[in-house]
């Protein structure tokens, strides 16, 4: 059973060292919402991790990097809180990071 519409990824472009956020918006969320995941690779991320309740049939999952240095992907799970809860569905939110220019 479907029980989300869309899930979108907002990443970010900054440079080297700027404090940034990136997020996973999941739209025509149950009023049970969501939970929401990160990943750095194989290391679940558990600060500077926020997520929303249901607003409008939406939520919305922000990550905060504090001193970005390298470009990454970082990857976002989507688990019903009503439906199969062992189901994750990935996100994947890139962050592209670019040095100083001398």
């Amino acid at each position: 059973k479907q029980w989300y519409q869309r899930r979108v990824a907002v990443g970010a472009e900054v440079r080297e060292g700027t404090r940034t956020e990136i997020s996973c918006i999941i739209s025509n969320v149950l009023s049970e919402g969501v939970s929401v995941s990160w990943m750095d690779g194989n290391t679940t991320l558990t600060e500077n991790v926020e997520t929303s309740p249901v607003n409008g049939k939406q939520q919305i999952s922000k990550l905060t990097v504090e001193n970005p240095t390298v470009d990454k992907v970082y990857t976002c799970f989507i688990r019903s809180n009503t439906y199969n809860r062992d189901q994750a569905y990935p996100v994947e939110v890139n962050l592209d990071v670019y040095g100083w220019l001398n």
